[in-house]
């Protein structure tokens, strides 16, 4: 029946799609992990395989961590995975201070959900960053013209979403991060921001 021979077709269509997806999977996470393992070698780095891949240790005098975040549905081949470099900031960062880089894709979506953060009154970081500290005034006073500046012109540059949580400046993504120049790459911008974010001792 034509009907019959059609559904046989998508059927067919469909296991060799997830087969492709399934293989390519498995050869990026085969590529990725040797980029991560080579990328910890030659910064003299912890390499952990278990019980999700991370990198960590110490990079010019500061706490460094790569990892994939707990947070990811990365628990079998079709899972999504969110990356995140952090380096150390030094000095007193506000008690509780949150900012996440707003997807340029959702930033009106972002600016109708301010309502509880902390804006600064620069148009453009405003746009750009969402803010939470548990002392609003603190953050203001952080997140003065040259960290503000500074974290524009990395968003602006950088291939990679900004955040800063619990005292780390950090790069994220929702891919699985292969090539090792572009570990390379985040590695070098961030650890060139971190000094700018700096904030006093107490």
């Amino acid at each position: 029946m034509p009907g019959s021979a059609s559904l046989i077709t998508y059927a067919l269509v469909l296991v060799l799609l997830i087969a492709v997806i399934v293989v390519t999977t498995l050869v990026l996470r085969r590529q990725r992990y040797s980029a991560w393992r080579q990328f910890a070698r030659d910064h003299n780095l912890q390499f952990r395989r278990r019980p999700r891949l991370r990198v960590a240790g110490r990079v010019r005098d500061r706490n460094f961590e790569l990892g994939v975040s707990d947070s990811s549905s990365d628990t079998g081949v079709l899972g999504v995975e969110e990356v995140a470099m952090g380096v150390q900031l030094h000095g007193h960062v506000p008690k509780g201070l949150e900012l996440v880089q707003v997807a340029p894709a959702l930033a009106e979506i972002g600016a109708a959900l301010r309502d509880d953060t902390v804006t600064t009154g620069d148009e453009e970081f405003d746009h750009t960053y969402v803010v939470r500290a548990e002392d609003g005034n603190a953050a203001i006073e952080y997140f003065d013209d040259q960290r503000r500046a500074a974290l524009v012109q990395l968003a602006r540059d950088a291939d990679f979403l900004v955040a800063i949580r619990q005292g780390y400046l950090l790069a994220e993504s929702r891919e699985m991060v292969t090539v090792r120049e572009r570990l390379d790459a985040w590695f070098e911008r961030l650890l060139e921001a971190a000094p700018k974010l700096d904030a006093a001792p107490r």
